[in-house]
């Protein structure tokens, strides 16, 4: 029970990652090319390091990619 909770509760955190880098239009910001967390970060408003935080865990699962 305790494993299956967890589960649900990873997920749903992926889940509202995938959310903000959609509504932070981070796709769109990286169309032409990579961009650091930091210039990410400036063009949509948001946090840099909580951003990377994000990136890196969204790079992690194959949503992204990190250079």
């Amino acid at each position: 029970m305790r494993d299956a909770l967890l589960g649900l509760i990873g997920g749903f955190r992926l889940s509202q990652m995938i959310a903000v880098a959609a509504r932070l239009r981070i796709a769109d910001h990286l169309r032409d090319g990579p961009r650091t967390a930091r210039a990410l970060a400036q063009l949509t408003g948001s946090h840099p390091d909580a951003l990377y935080r994000v990136l890196r865990t969204l790079a992690s699962l194959g949503v992204f990619a990190e250079d």
